[in-house]
């Protein structure tokens, strides 16, 4: 088996993302075999997907799951429309979320069954931020992976990208992400749904239905887990 596209199968997969990475929406792209080529994955358009040299990266290093790759193939329509860009973030400021502060080191903050939701890290003199934000059915609307992030574009969603601050608002909910950089302090107030559940980050705590959780602050060179849902 060779690695040669049908020109057909080529048109196909182009078109159902536009001529456009399939993750972020970037028009430099790559075609990536869903099940891997070394493993005999096909090269039809069912097994193929564009996506970028940075999101090809990141699927072949976990960064975006086998799962959200197939699950963005299935949704694909011949239509991408994503805002993008990248955070820079020196001198690895505190970061505030939900009532806590996080000061060096690998913090999990949100995780729910081992996929992290919400993740900091300190690396090299820089604040690198992870985080994925679903609406209430499930769909990611948002995703930022160690600064680089995306945001769909739509009729509900609004967000301003500035160097200083980042935000996104809906029509359903006010503020779906508040962050406010500077270059000591790091403040982030956002509300996501896990697995169905609406959660809350607040100034006084995390919100989850009617409990609420108060974390305190996290110091040093360590990986800790604030909360799992």
């Amino acid at each position: 088996m060779n690695r040669y596209i049908k020109t057909a199968d080529r048109k196909i997969v182009d078109n159902e993302s536009c001529f456009k990475c399939a993750w972020c929406g970037t028009t430099l792209f790559e075609r990536h075999h869903i099940e891997p080529y070394a493993l005999n994955g096909l090269n039809s358009a069912d097994n193929l997907i564009l996506l970028c040299p940075n999101c090809h990266t990141d699927v072949h290093n976990g960064t975006i799951s086998e799962k959200e790759i197939n699950e963005r193939k299935k949704q694909l329509n011949g239509f991408i429309d994503k805002s993008s860009g990248c955070l820079s973030i020196t001198d690895t400021p505190i970061f505030i979320l939900g009532g806590a502060r996080f000061d060096g080191g690998i913090e999990r903050i949100l995780v729910h069954k081992n996929y992290d939701y919400i993740k900091i890290e300190n690396l090299n003199n820089n604040l690198l931020i992870s985080l994925r934000i679903f609406d209430k059915d499930g769909k990611l609307i948002c995703w930022m992976s160690k600064n680089r992030w995306w945001l769909e574009n739509n009729d509900i969603l609004e967000f301003i990208f500035q160097k200083n601050l980042f935000y996104i608002k809906s029509n359903e909910i006010e503020s779906l992400l508040h962050m406010e950089i500077d270059k000591n302090i790091i403040r982030v107030k956002c509300k996501m749904y896990v697995n169905g559940d609406l959660i809350e980050f607040k100034d006084e705590g995390i919100f989850l239905g009617k409990n609420v959780f108060r974390i305190g602050s996290f110091t040093g060179n360590k990986t800790a887990m604030a909360i799992s849902v």
